[in-house]
């Protein structure tokens, strides 16, 4: 009977253990402000979640369910002054389908420096800016309390101050107190010779009593930009020379074949070796010329010839004028009939229009070829 008692309650043990495996190597780490939880689960199941508490003592302070692994407890820790100095641990435990493992416990830790904790959680320093006139340094930083903001929202009402030591060189150490009101913090310390312009801070947020405190990480080196090592300046110098030298060179080069590059010749149609200048040398009169119809179908020779025999037998010098007139009656009755006809078909095709030339009912004096078979008849006369 006591062996089915004791081998039931091994199942059971197993079963859930199976069912929710316990988790393992829980871990709270600080990293400034930020403080986080974490633990390892073997063969976990997607349904698994997480319960995470936080306690102090054995008073819990915060719980919460999860199914990461890993919770963010700096909202936690930060809510108040006595959370963030209080000996504080975490709590996991696993859930599945209802069953509970048995809780696993991290670390503890806080941010209060008396406390004796297995991690002391330590404040980072504001940005740090290092001023060096000659031997003579200034130490300059943001105060904490006005920095970060939790630290100002917690601590607004207490009598918390910094109290930080400057270090300038071996054995040369300057102690300094910035109250929680002030915007920057300050302090002032000379070099000694032969050391580096550099210095290191640490310090303590403290209540009047010196009671409570919240320690500052002490920082790295904090060297003056000013000082540089002698062989990078030198560098800088010369490629600062070897840049100037490049770009007179540069400047030379482009110059010179400016100068000596030809210019591209000109288009054939627009290369003229003469001035293009029109000079009118006409002196003559201008007389108006019309042009009535081609040839082959108005004017023939003959008719251009009627004006000239008219104009001859008009002529008192010549003796047998009437004689050729007369003798030629009836050629020139026909050239006449010939010439009346060609100037009726022509007025017949500009019938419709109503403007008339003045020189249409003039007498052609001459008639010239123009070229390409066109005959021209001239007038005198205004």
């Amino acid at each position: 009977m006591l062996l089915r008692t004791f081998t039931a309650a091994l199942l059971i043990s197993w079963g859930l253990s199976r069912a929710a495996p316990c988790p393992e190597n829980v871990m709270v780490s600080c990293e400034n402000l930020k403080i986080m939880a974490r633990w390892d689960c073997k063969e976990r199941h997607p349904e698994t979640s997480f319960r995470v508490k936080m306690l102090s003592y054995n008073k819990v302070l915060h719980e919460d369910i999860t199914k990461d692994s890993e919770y963010d407890l700096s909202h936690v820790v930060w809510k108040s002054k006595d959370i963030c100095l209080s000996f504080l641990y975490v709590a996991v435990t696993a859930l599945h389908g209802g069953n509970e493992s048995e809780e696993a416990k991290s670390n503890t830790f806080s941010f209060s420096t008396p406390k004796t904790v297995l991690t002391l959680c330590l404040l980072e320093f504001p940005p740090v800016s290092l001023v060096v006139e000659k031997k003579r340094a200034v130490v300059k930083f943001p105060n904490p309390f006005r920095f970060y903001k939790e630290i100002s929202r917690v601590y607004h009402k207490s009598n918390f101050n910094l109290t930080f030591r400057v270090n300038f060189g071996e054995k040369v150490d300057r102690d300094a107190l910035c109250i929680k009101t002030e915007p920057t913090c300050t302090a002032e310390g000379m070099f000694p010779k032969g050391e580096e312009n550099c210095v290191t801070l640490r310090g303590l947020l403290v209540d009047e009593n010196r009671i409570d405190s919240i320690q500052m990480n002490q920082t790295q080196k904090i060297c003056s930009p000013e000082i540089q090592d002698e062989g990078f300046i030198l560098l800088i110098a010369l490629l600062f020379v070897f840049g100037v030298i490049l770009s007179v060179a540069i400047i030379a080069i482009c110059k010179v074949r400016a100068w000596t590059t030809k210019s591209p010749p000109l288009p054939k149609p627009l290369d003229f070796k003469k001035n293009l200048s029109y000079k009118d040398n006409f002196d003559g009169e201008i007389s108006a010329v019309s042009i009535y119809k081609s040839p082959e179908k108005v004017i023939d020779e003959d008719v251009c010839r009627v004006p000239l025999q008219h104009k001859e037998s008009k002529d008192p010098s010549s003796v047998s004028g009437n004689n050729l007139i007369d003798g030629n009656s009836s050629v020139s009755s026909t050239k006449t009939e010939t010439l009346s006809m060609s100037l009726e078909d022509y007025n017949d095709d500009d019938e419709e229009e109503e403007y008339r030339s003045p020189y249409e009912s003039r007498e052609p004096v001459l008639c010239q070829d123009m070229g390409d078979g066109d005959i021209v008849i001239t007038y005198t006369g205004t």
